[in-house]
């Protein structure tokens, strides 16, 4: 008995490269476009569609692969880039680059999602635009006009213009907007609110208190040298 472990872990050893290329046959053999679900998420290869400018729509001899959803779409992951697309029956894509890795990104309790679109900056290099939509009509309520935006959260999500995204931890889990303008947006997509957003130095403890690290043209790490005195910091 003693020697039935060392011989199962072998045997899957050597059982491991026809695994893999069974996996890798049936990957070959799977559709390319196989007939989307209704109320789920399907995987297309970015070979199923036309593009036109940067947004993708189902090449026509595809439109009968397509089971939409009472809104009219459904949900298609592009296996090359990992886009997101809620795609019409007619094959437009209705709601491009949805976001779904973040913690209230999908589904947001608050049904509101964000996605992305892509536009050119003025030498022709590609800037993302966010906005928000209706995760159960996808009906876009705020146009993709922001630089960043923030998912949902108890009723409101918040967005900025001319501004910066920074992490405060490796993972990302917090992150905060500096130097620009700042929006705060009902479920309705209605502006509620407005204000001019401080900069790094205001987010720890003023001026030369803050290190920036940028990771791309409008987003990085930035890490306090000094922090504002908490309420806890003065007690004995």
């Amino acid at each position: 008995m003693a020697l039935a472990a060392p011989v199962a872990q072998a045997t899957f050893r050597l059982a491991l490269p026809i695994l893999a290329s069974l996996c890798a046959s049936l990957a070959a053999a799977a559709p390319m476009c196989p007939t989307t679900h209704a109320h789920g998420t399907s995987e297309w290869s970015v070979r199923c569609f036309d593009k036109q400018g940067d947004t993708l729509k189902v090449k026509p001899r595809y439109l009968g692969k397509l089971r939409v959803n009472r809104a009219g779409v459904t949900l298609i992951m592009v296996s090359e880039t990992f886009a997101l697309l809620a795609v019409g029956r007619d094959g437009t894509t209705v709601i491009p680059n949805i976001r779904f890795v973040g913690d209230f990104d999908l589904p947001n309790p608050d049904g509101i999602g964000r996605f992305d679109v892509v536009t050119r900056d003025a030498a022709g290099e590609p800037e993302y635009r966010c906005g928000y939509y209706d995760q159960k009509t996808y009906r876009i309520i705020v146009a993709p006009t922001y630089a960043h935006c923030s998912p949902f959260h108890e009723g409101r999500g918040v967005a900025c213009v001319d501004c910066n995204d920074y992490c405060r931890d490796e993972d990302c889990h917090d992150s905060v907007f500096t130097d620009g303008q700042a929006f705060g947006f009902d479920r309705r997509g209605t502006i509620v609110t407005s204000w001019r957003l401080g900069s790094p130095d205001d987010q720890c403890d003023g001026p030369g208190s803050a290190s920036v690290e940028h990771k791309g043209k409008h987003w990085g790490m930035l890490t306090c040298l000094r922090r504002k005195p908490g309420p806890f910091d003065r007690i004995d």
